[in-house]
């Protein structure tokens, strides 16, 4: 088993003298039955992708930092506001590269919950992007956050948007 890891850790370290830092804010909608709870999203991504950039498949490591902005809420006659929720997402990333410009992926992972009351859930993110001069890296997602609730039922936060990605070490 640890000739396996060792293995393991030298195909990492060969990997990562091609390696590339992206990093970048995000702006979103909410989708989904809690857009009715929240009306913006905004973050940061920060990736750290293995191999040559320009290579067909790529993979590496994503986090970031994700603020769903609560919306206030009539109930019953009374105005409610809904606190912010918050998530750092901690996920592998998986890249298509297209005529070297192009790339559409997924990120799976879990986000974990960071204001009170939120345990965090399973996330996954879908992405398309478009490649400007190797230095900057457009992007449009779709991305949901699953978590369950007290009620024994899930629900979904899912969000669209855009985010702009610096690249580093190409």
């Amino acid at each position: 088993m640890r000739k396996f890891f060792i293995l393991i850790l030298f195909v990492a370290v060969g990997y990562s003298a091609n390696a590339q830092l992206k990093v970048g804010p995000q702006i979103g909608v909410p989708v989904g039955s809690n857009s009715d709870f929240y009306n913006l999203v905004w973050g940061a991504d920060a990736y750290y992708m293995f191999g040559d950039p320009d290579a067909f498949l790529n993979f590496g490591a994503a986090t970031g930092f994700f603020n769903f902005v609560g919306d206030d809420v009539d109930i019953l006659g009374t105005t409610t506001e809904i606190d912010n929720a918050q998530f750092l997402p901690v996920a592998g990333a998986v890249r298509l590269v297209i005529l070297s410009t192009l790339s559409a992926g997924a990120d799976i992972g879990y986000g974990i919950g960071l204001n009170d009351g939120n345990d965090g859930g399973f996330y996954w993110r879908l992405n398309a992007g478009l490649d400007l001069g190797n230095t900057i890296e457009l992007n449009a997602f779709y991305y949901g956050i699953t978590a369950d609730g007290a009620d024994g039922g899930s629900s979904t936060l899912g969000t669209v948007g855009l985010n702009l990605l610096f690249e580093f070490g190409r």
